[in-house]
């Protein structure tokens, strides 16, 4: 599996427009966001220029996720999307 470093983005730096509690990080390549909603996890991580990699998803869903949970990816339609970058992946806990 693939290690990757994350930082954490300091709290006066979160947009207010993200959900209260959301937390941000960067990865090498990689922005994500995550937040709980109605106590269950949630993940997005996108790239400006491209889709993140399976490899990326799943070394950013291991490190910053409980490794006891379910998560799930849901690609809604377009209409119903709403993505600060419209090159992210949303992980939901199932």
């Amino acid at each position: 599996m693939q290690e990757i470093e994350i930082m954490k983005f300091p709290q006066e730096l979160i947009p207010l427009s993200l959900p209260k509690g959301s937390k941000m990080y960067q990865t090498k390549d990689c922005l994500v966001v995550s937040n709980k909603k109605n106590d269950k996890h949630h993940l997005v991580i996108s790239n400006a220029e491209r889709y993140p990699t399976m490899d990326e998803i799943r070394a950013v869903r291991n490190k910053l996720l409980p490794k006891d949970i379910t998560v799930v990816m849901i690609i809604s339609s377009e209409k119903e999307a709403v993505n600060i970058n419209e090159k992210g992946y949303h992980l939901w806990e199932q």
